[in-house]
């Protein structure tokens, strides 16, 4: 809401990575969303975004092997299918594209022509040299796509990562078709995870989160930025965050033998298979930690 009246949550390491720091976490008096303040630099963050983070190995599907490989393949089955239940063919642009995996799934999927962004020169280079993708190194503005050039614009597990969330989204509707598809997803705020394991929740991923959004707090911010809501929907990864914030509870109360243990029953097929219904149920209700926004460009005729 642009509002500087704040109450601070808490000071929380990096929980993920385990890099050195502690950053301050607030939650707006106005409207009520999560974020940190200070933020570090754009020259600090990076820092916080190695070679090895998971979003960038882990979209190297085809070093993977065995049942990462399949997971992350479905994973990405899924994310294709939130987009071409809309739109079956057309120009599409991701935001913070990673490694490339999504784009290459589109690309293989029909008639799509992908483009993506990236702020790691590393995910960049394997996305150009590996995969053969147009990919932008930098920033999305930074870009200068045409006005109106795409049909699609995804965003997966991206804007929370940005330092200004609404100078973002302007420019997703400047570069969107006029009644373009805007597709993104987001930790959210609402979820029953975040309320059981609080600070130790996993959508909240200090530093590389800067912003943690509600259902309501997204709703806002898409109207305010010429966006018309469409439907919200939890489609992926409620079973994966809870059991990486199992993790990062298990930390500060177990035993390193423990902690093993414990992740090694949580990861268990037939574990996951007894718990699936839950998850549904979960996904249902959108109390997941992860939830996908469906926005069109233009506001309520």
């Amino acid at each position: 809401c642009g509002a500087d009246h704040y109450q601070r949550t808490g000071i929380a390491p990096d929980r993920l990575l385990g890099i050195p720091g502690e950053f301050q976490m607030v939650r707006c008096l106005e409207c009520g969303v999560v974020y940190l303040n200070p933020q570090p630099t754009t020259d600090e963050i990076l820092r916080y975004y190695p070679a090895d983070y998971d979003a960038y190995a882990g979209a190297r599907v085809d070093e993977l092997s065995g049942l990462r490989r399949w997971s992350v393949a479905y994973g990405l089955h899924k994310r294709r299918r939130a987009v071409t239940r809309y739109v079956s063919s057309g120009r599409l642009l991701e935001v913070g594209c990673a490694t490339g995996a999504f784009l290459d799934t589109m690309r293989a999927a029909g008639d799509w022509d992908v483009y993506g962004v990236d702020i790691s020169e590393y995910a960049v280079n394997y996305a150009q040299d590996r995969l053969g993708l147009k990919v932008f190194l930098g920033q999305l503005a930074e870009a200068q796509f045409p006005a109106g050039y795409f049909d699609v614009v995804v965003m997966w597990d991206v804007l929370e990562h940005l330092p200004d969330p609404r100078a973002a989204l302007s420019e997703v509707r400047r570069v969107l078709k006029d009644d373009g598809w805007f597709i993104f997803r987001v930790p959210n705020l609402d979820s029953w995870d975040a309320r059981l394991f609080g600070a130790y929740w996993a959508g909240f991923d200090v530093p590389r989160h800067f912003t943690t959004f509600s259902v309501e707090t997204v709703r806002h911010l898409l109207k305010l930025e010429g966006f018309r809501w469409h439907k919200a929907a939890c489609i992926s990864g409620t079973y994966p965050t809870f059991v990486l914030s199992v993790r990062f509870w298990a930390r500060d109360h177990l035993s390193p033998l423990a902690q093993r243990w414990l992740v090694r029953v949580l990861n268990m097929l037939p574990l996951r298979l007894i718990v699936a219904p839950w998850c549904r149920m979960v996904d249902w209700l959108k109390k997941s930690s992860v939830i996908t926004i469906y926005a069109r460009k233009g506001t309520e005729s």
